[in-house]
């Protein structure tokens, strides 16, 4: 299941953080932005903005959750002129990827040394309030040219990648990259830097996995929290480790 990750209680009357539609129009979309799990669905990495968008297919996991992608949005930022809507296809943004973990990782390292050069493409997507997947509502070029961040992202398959270059799809995108803008529980503590935070990302458990006394996630977590207790007290490291009872609780 492709991104449920992303601020413990924002709750937002137009935002989805479950692929299924809410049960009644009007229904309350909750985005938990890190709920202290990872998806195996999921690549978590380190990546630069470009300033090139591109367009690509809609994609298959995009299409199977019934998106309106029929046509773009007139609204655009950085002042680019709407290009004609395709139906069919997404907008997306070129990256450099620095480093990588997670699924289809050595999949993505292999494409990078076949081009000798590390370009991805970030298809963003947005949702609409009944929680559906929708055409995100603002430019392909999503992130500004030159910032870096980590992103979390649902990986094609490589049938579907663009010129042997990889596509991700960005879920929410709106609040991807990290550090983006200041969440609603962000309580002014100092925030972990990108790479901090992609290095506890990869020890946090998958859904599903045994939280105990002695399980794998626990011991992760512990090692962690042991090498340096200052930085566990950073945003948004007390959200993704609430599970954890050694971990700094938010303020």
């Amino acid at each position: 299941m492709p991104i449920l990750s992303l601020a413990a209680a924002l709750a937002l009357l137009a935002g989805p953080p479950a692929p299924a539609p809410a049960a009644e129009a009007g229904a309350f979309c909750r985005i938990v932005l890190f709920p202290g799990v990872r998806s195996p669905d999921e690549a978590y990495f380190i990546a630069v903005a470009e300033p090139d968008m591109v367009w690509v297919d809609v994609g298959s996991r995009v299409a199977a959750r019934g998106a309106d992608s029929t046509a773009a949005s007139a609204t655009y930022v950085h002042g680019e002129t709407p290009p004609e809507p395709l139906a069919g296809f997404a907008q997306g943004q070129r990256v450099r990827v620095e480093r990588i973990a997670g699924a289809s990782a050595d999949a993505v390292e292999r494409a990078f040394a076949r081009a000798g050069r590390r370009e991805a493409v970030l298809v963003p997507w947005g949702y609409d309030s009944r929680c559906r997947t929708r055409w995100y509502e603002r430019s392909g070029r999503w992130i500004e040219p030159g910032k870096r961040g980590f992103v979390h992202a649902a990986p094609r398959p490589e049938s579907e990648w663009t010129g042997g270059v990889p596509v991700f799809d960005v879920f929410y995108g709106g609040i991807q990259p990290y550090p983006h803008t200041r969440p609603a529980e962000d309580d002014g503590r100092p925030w972990l830097s990108a790479d901090e935070l992609l290095d506890l990302w990869v020890l946090l458990p998958v859904w599903g996995d045994d939280l105990g006394p002695g399980s794998g996630a626990r011991r992760r977590a512990s090692a962690w929290l042991r090498a340096d207790p200052g930085r566990a007290t950073r945003y948004p490291a007390p959200y993704l480790l609430g599970w954890h009872p050694a971990a700094p609780r938010p303020r």
